[in-house]
């Protein structure tokens, strides 16, 4: 199934704050659309982020082994030279520079991040659109068809303190 996702960091206005992604994700074969809940989509959701996560991270140690093997002890400075035109494109897609690398190396672990997810949930770090209905518990059942949009609007607090 084909959804557009969108994640929106509230009180941001920038349109680095709002990106929308295509997404395939595969929802278990014991699933209908009359039992299909949030909590079931939050973890297939998590599931194909998860499987991207750790195949980016897998090829990159493929890039870096490689670029050892052929570069010797150097291979931690030779980089893939970027042109001006590939440093405008990156530039106007994400505002900033980098060479994509992820820092941390370490898979992420499934069950670790799906519980993760779903505590945010919960404790309403995050609110959930479907098609522009707010969904608010994990329970509720919904209904996604192909090319539905689902927005991820991240809440942040305002400093200071709850007593």
């Amino acid at each position: 199934m084909q959804l557009y996702v969108t994640q929106k960091t509230a009180g941001q206005r920038s349109k680095k704050a709002l990106t929308e992604t295509i997404v395939d994700i595969t929802l278990p074969s014991a699933v209908s659309a009359d039992t299909l809940t949030v909590e079931i989509l939050l973890r297939a959701l998590v599931a194909q982020q998860v499987a991207n996560f750790n195949q980016a991270i897998a090829s990159q140690q493929q890039r870096m082994q490689q670029n050892a093997a052929a570069h010797g002890a150097l291979s931690s400075v030779v980089r893939t030279p970027l042109t001006t035109v590939a440093i405008n494109d990156y530039l106007r897609t994400t505002g900033k520079v980098g060479f994509g690398d992820k820092a941390n190396l370490t898979p992420a672990d499934l069950e670790i991040a799906t519980e993760t997810a779903l505590q945010a949930f919960t404790d309403g770090l995050f609110i959930l659109f479907i098609d522009e209905q707010e969904v608010s518990e994990l329970n509720d059942i919904i209904t996604v068809k192909d090319g539905s949009r689902l927005t991820f609007v991240r809440l942040t607090f305002l400093v200071g303190s709850f007593y």
